[in-house]
């Protein structure tokens, strides 16, 4: 994984939502969050964010405000599909934002994937709650072009037993999702599992089955294995070319999590983990509280932990946390996750 290690990202895009504005993106540090150097003997303290946000998306005043945000390799670009149907692309080096082409349908809750290495330009967009009895465009793809020129496709539908009875945010929903090469995978809940070709544009059926993970999963080329979040309880590493997936180990999220000792968050719970990949089998996990901090203005928590996984010399998967850092949030933001 030589490599890989040289290509590491130095620093990480966050995404916090703030309900009264929107979307806000800041930028983190990761220097020395993966040293070897043990962490329970030195003191600790929560930090607080950076000065300025990168990026600000604001919501719409007549929508839920929801959005999707995907960031690139090096984290020049960021693309955002929101629920009232628009898309953008900010540069990061130039500080400008960029009107895309609106969407082809309405997505409530959107969902936006990036592909994997040479179709890493390509963007699957989808709603979570996708109702096949509509006419509309359930899912759509965009491709970064030129520069800042986003272009949208149209994606035909896959290839499922369409039930009329299915009522929107009830009978069907993504439970989990992430790329593989050129490939979109996709879980839907009672529907099972398929993946799209982002190249050939051709879908294809999975299985029956649906993956054990939620929201977003990160394939690991290096480790030729599915990383993800089972129930929010349980860290789980994945044979995705076996079907069903057969689970290869899996750790308790108190094994990521930051730790009691570290006093920074005594009483508090961390949930909403995010997930991303580093290269040379490391990630950055992020947390955010379930309820706000024991101070005056009701300030949640906002944590990075560094996390490295690799095989042993007998092939055995073993886990290594490194480092957690945690920040105090304002009163207005609720919850971020790591791009």
């Amino acid at each position: 994984m030589a490599g890989s290690r040289r290509r590491q990202r130095d620093s990480a895009l966050v995404a916090v939502y703030d309900y009264k504005v929107g979307y806000l993106v800041f930028r983190f540090s990761l220097k020395g969050l993966f040293s070897d150097e043990s962490t329970s003997s030195l003191p600790q303290e929560v930090l607080p964010f950076p000065p300025s946000p990168v990026a600000c998306f604001r919501r719409h005043p007549h929508c839920a405000g929801l959005m999707a945000l995907v960031a690139s390799p090096k984290g020049n670009k960021i693309v955002v599909a929101t629920d009232s149907r628009r898309t953008i692309v900010y540069d990061t080096t130039k500080s400008e934002y960029s009107s895309g082409p609106d969407q082809r349908g309405a997505k409530p809750r959107p969902i936006l994937v990036a592909g994997q290495g040479r179709r890493r330009r390509d963007m699957f967009l989808m709603t979570t709650y996708p109702d096949f009895s509509e006419s509309g465009p359930q899912f759509e793809a965009l491709r970064l072009q030129g520069g800042d020129h986003l272009r949208s496709l149209p994606v035909p539908p896959p290839p499922i037993g369409y039930d009329r009875r299915h009522l929107w945010g009830l009978g069907c929903q993504v439970s989990s999702y992430f790329a593989m090469g050129q490939r979109v995978w996709l879980s839907m809940k009672g529907e099972g599992t398929y993946s799209f070709d982002m190249a050939r544009r051709e879908w294809r059926h999975e299985g029956s089955w649906v993956l054990p993970l939620e929201d977003r999963a990160v394939y690991v080329p290096e480790l030729g294995l599915l990383l993800g979040f089972k129930r929010m309880l349980f860290f789980c590493a994945y044979n995705i070319t076996a079907s069903p997936p057969v689970i290869r180990h899996q750790w308790r999220w108190s094994e990521l999590a930051p730790s009691k000792h570290q006093k920074l968050a005594d009483g508090l719970d961390f949930i909403c983990p995010g997930l991303a990949y580093l290269g040379g089998g490391r990630f950055c996990v992020s947390w955010s509280t379930t309820k706000p901090r024991d101070d005056k203005m009701g300030r949640r928590l906002f944590a990075l932990t560094a996390v490295e996984v690799s095989r042993s010399g007998g092939g055995k998967l073993q886990l290594c946390k490194r480092r957690s850092r945690c920040y105090l949030m304002s009163p207005d933001q609720t919850r971020g996750y790591v791009l």
